[in-house]
């Protein structure tokens, strides 16, 4: 009864042990195009449950695809600050023939533009495909100027117009 009891105690605390995989780190992404593997933890079940982490430099938006979907139940992205947790980014996704299309769409920051820099955890889960071991996960980073260099900008232009009125007169 006794070894019984200690089999089953080892297996509970096996189990326990084998939580959520550490996230799958994509690294500093600039601005460009990625193509990545993700590894499936649940591989060979249908069921999609991973994570990936990436860090941004600078204000970007961040949209793609991830080939070997059948459907995406949720996408979100965390950040995670000095501050304190922000609140999560859910991406809005359409999945057609094993492809599923991202977009966590301009209005996931603060100032409505796309992500702040920092360090992103980004949560999948949903159904793949058969026996995949892994996704594709396809990027897309695009910058987005800051409120400075919108600023600037239109200061410069305001300047080029006048510039351009004073020598009409």
């Amino acid at each position: 009864m006794m070894i019984r009891l200690g089999m089953v105690a080892a297996v509970f605390a096996a189990t326990s042990m084998v939580a959520q995989a550490a996230p799958t780190s994509l690294g500093l992404l600039a601005p460009g195009t990625y193509t990545f593997d993700i590894p499936l933890s649940l591989a060979g079940t249908g069921i999609i449950s991973d994570q990936f982490s990436f860090t941004l430099g600078q204000s970007s938006q961040v949209s793609g695809t991830l080939t070997g979907v059948d459907s995406v139940r949720e996408m979100r992205a965390d950040r995670f600050s000095e501050m304190g947790n922000v609140p999560p980014v859910f991406a809005t996704t359409s999945v057609t023939g094993g492809v599923a299309a991202f977009d966590f769409g301009a209005l996931s920051a603060p100032s409505g533009v796309g992500f702040d820099s920092g360090f992103y955890t980004v949560t999948l889960s949903g159904l793949a495909d058969g026996g995949v071991s892994s996704l594709k996960l396809n990027l897309q980073v695009s910058s987005v100027p800051e409120a400075s260099s919108w600023a600037l900008m239109a200061l410069g232009l305001g300047g080029l117009v006048a510039v351009a009125r004073r020598r009409v007169h």
